[in-house]
């Protein structure tokens, strides 16, 4: 698990501008945000690929049954490292764009990877939520790897 660093809305250093995000999450993300030229509140959705990162679990144990036959397993145990459909390598000369993947996904990205990887922050103070409840949009982005800093061997 990462350490318990907040998500910070500014970084102390900006990082540098890139012209597209990569979503690999299953579904489209919405972001509200105010957009510092003009001062408006704007939406910018980030279109899923289609294609997804996974994080893969061990398998996960029967412990039991509650309140009427309700099975009860074990939590999932994420294997340190190992995606499904993560389609980079650690080629010095392939190409690693900026990604938006789940926590679960950024916390198993690798090392070598040079891109930077963010996660929606669907903290209570970024999550923008329907009557209903279900999350609709997100105020920000979390940084969950700095691709800069990487060391490539």
């Amino acid at each position: 698990m990462q350490d318990d660093k907040p998500c910070f809305q500014q970084q102390q250093q900006q990082q540098q501008p890139h012209s597209t995000l990569v979503n690999m999450t299953p579904h489209h993300l919405h972001i509200q945000f105010q957009d510092p030229d003009t001062g408006q509140q704007v939406t910018k959705t980030l279109p899923t690929t289609g294609q997804s990162i996974r994080a893969c679990s061990k398998p996960q144990t029967s412990i039991g049954t509650v309140s009427g036959g309700i099975p009860v397993y074990t939590p999932p145990a994420f294997q340190p490292g190992v995606l499904q459909g993560f389609p980079y390598t650690a080629d010095k000369d392939q190409v690693h764009p900026d990604l938006v993947v789940s926590m679960v996904v950024g916390e198993q990205i690798p090392g070598w990877y040079r891109g930077n990887v963010y996660m929606p922050d669907t903290g209570p103070d970024s999550a923008v939520r329907d009557k209903q409840g279900k999350i609709v949009a997100v105020k920000r982005l979390c940084l969950v790897h700095d691709g800069q800093q990487t060391l490539v061997e």
